[in-house]
């Protein structure tokens, strides 16, 4: 089980990496294709309940992921930008978008 939390990290990882680099829509490519990859790395477990704990730890690792990005271009774009309401801003449209 951990290697394949630790491949899927290392796989999302770098597509975030590249996603920073490009243009990429969140809705219309980068949601897509983080859920492609988590899909396709749970889909080689046999057991449910390893699916669900790999798929919810790395979901909660693009999160996270997600959720930086989004403070460090808030404070590129103001100088003293409230934090604590932009992570929420944040969270609550990686979960609207991912569950959709």
């Amino acid at each position: 089980m951990d290697v394949h939390i630790k491949i899927g990290k290392s796989i999302l990882d770098q597509y975030s990496k590249y996603a920073e680099t490009e243009f990429i829509d969140d809705e219309a490519e980068y949601f897509p294709t983080v859920k492609v990859i988590i899909e396709g790395i749970v889909g080689t477990l046999e057991s449910t309940e390893e699916k669900e704990e790999i798929e919810s730890i790395l979901i909660d690792h693009v999160k996270q992921h997600y959720v930086s990005l989004w403070i460090k271009h808030a404070t590129e774009d103001e100088e003293n930008p409230d934090t604590d309401y932009e992570k929420g801003r944040a969270s609550s449209k990686f979960d609207r978008i991912y569950n959709d």
